[in-house]
């Protein structure tokens, strides 16, 4: 690992990263993820444009679980990116996430949320003067 670091710090302190890592190539951005760890390239991802992330998604976030099956989507990454994204900054977070496809976002957060219409669920009085308890929430 202590050469992954050595890598990123390497990249992290280049002259003029910011106008650099903009125009690499997608694959080359991924590449660095998978020899750093996702977990510790959120100061790079935050110069990448949305449309390079966009692309480093469609490459990092499909798998194959088993042979000869076709790509699944993985929430857990997808989720992990997002946590990534947001060490950067939540404006950083929010302007790459507005950059994505809105199904690709849509189906990663699905996965990580819960809605439910709290009235649904919450203690009343009925119209004769009853109190209704409500559920107990888990």
């Amino acid at each position: 690992m202590a050469k992954s670091e050595t890598l990123l710090q390497r990249l992290l302190n280049a002259p003029d990263l910011t106008k650099i890592v903009p125009q690499l190539q997608p694959e080359v951005l991924h590449r660095v993820i998978q020899t750093c760890g996702l977990e510790d390239c959120a100061e790079f991802l935050a110069l990448a444009t949305p449309g390079q992330l966009a692309r480093i998604l469609d490459l990092d976030i499909w798998r194959v679980r088993t042979p000869g099956t076709d790509e699944q989507f993985d929430a857990d990454r997808f989720g992990l990116w997002i946590a990534v994204l947001m060490e950067a900054g939540a404006d950083v977070a929010a302007e790459k996430v507005l950059g994505l496809d809105v199904e690709l976002v849509i189906a990663g957060l699905v996965q990580h949320a819960a809605a439910f219409d709290r009235a649904a669920v919450s203690s009343y009085t009925t119209l004769d003067g009853d109190d209704m308890p409500g559920r107990a929430l888990n």
